[in-house]
């Protein structure tokens, strides 16, 4: 087996197998684990019973479960249990297809019930659902380091448009929007680059500061963006071999980051040689993603969280 290190997010799965795979997961994207726990066909421990054991562990933030169904009357306990729990849970469902339903009771003899019906009340009860592994990966990762809901307004920053062009997209297909920034602020902007990118960066948004860019060109739309109500969150994109980027990146940006109430995440490709750039940010407790629709899915994560509802 391969063990994550320590850390925030606690997993409840009734599949041994599926908490193995996850741990793995866990460990090759730096997500750090305080609890693993497999409760099989629940012949004696149950979800409730877990739900209501990690509401007070000091070291989880997040829990996570794969549910693969319940018994007779108890999706309601389920529910009312993760409600108000003062964490993000966040749930993988299997069993969605009528074949699926039954491989699960053929599985641990649970009852897979309606997906649809399962679906909708998680979503309406502020339970995060998570379609597969790559969502439960990027919600774990970012509510671990911001608990918290955004709404949908999201500020994109990058040296390259088309990266740029390809996070508008996908913003789009999740139901964010990009709102343009104040004629003020571009101003404003502009005064404080570099003079490499004065001339040539495109202060909309998203903001290209092009592959001349430096450092301190991120860490000033950052310090111009983070404080207007136009924005709930911000998505930086990295590009570590642009030569004007270094490995103190992360720490530039971050630090002024903890002070902030608007969310930062970054994409950064993940190879070894761009290891310090990757600790540089999440060091400093901004999550990085390896892939520009990660980022996005953690942005969904906050924007799913909602901190307590009432059945």
């Amino acid at each position: 087996m391969e063990i994550p290190k320590p850390g925030g997010v606690a997993i409840i799965s009734q599949s041994g197998a599926f908490l193995v795979d996850l741990l793995v997961k866990f460990s090759n994207h730096g997500i750090g684990v305080s609890q693993a726990i497999s409760i099989g066909n629940k012949a004696v421990l149950r979800e409730i019973d877990l739900l209501n054991y990690l509401k007070n562990d000091p070291e989880t933030k997040v829990i996570v479960l794969y549910i693969e169904g319940f018994a007779d009357n108890e999706g309601r306990d389920f529910v009312e249990a993760a409600t108000c729990i003062g964490k993000p849970v966040v749930v993988n469902k299997s069993g969605k297809s009528a074949e699926g339903g039954r491989a699960v009771s053929s599985h641990t003899a649970s009852i897979a019930g309606d997906y649809k019906v399962f679906s909708e009340i998680f979503a309406q009860h502020g339970i995060i659902e998570a379609q597969n592994e790559y969502e439960i990966l990027s919600y774990c990762k970012v509510l671990n380091a911001y608990p918290r809901n955004i709404q949908r307004n999201i500020g994109v920053i990058t040296i390259s448009g088309g990266h740029g062009v390809a996070a508008t997209d996908m913003c789009a297909a999740r139901g964010f929007a990009l709102p343009q920034i104040p004629e003020a602020v571009r101003q404003r902007i502009y005064q404080r680059l570099s003079p490499s990118v004065r001339d040539i960066a495109t202060i909309n948004n998203p903001v290209d500061l092009t592959a001349s860019a430096i450092d301190e060109d991120f860490v000033v739309v950052y310090d111009e963006l983070t404080n207007l109500p136009e924005f709930d969150a911000f998505l930086m994109l990295v590009l570590p071999y642009s030569t004007g980027v270094s490995i103190d990146i992360g720490a530039k940006v971050s630090n002024p980051s903890k002070k902030r109430v608007r969310p930062l995440v970054a994409y950064i490709p993940h190879l070894s040689k761009y290891q310090a750039f990757i600790e540089g940010f999440e060091l400093n407790g901004v999550p990085v993603s390896d892939s520009i629709e990660g980022a996005v899915m953690m942005l969904e994560g906050m924007r799913r969280y909602q901190q307590c509802f009432r059945l």
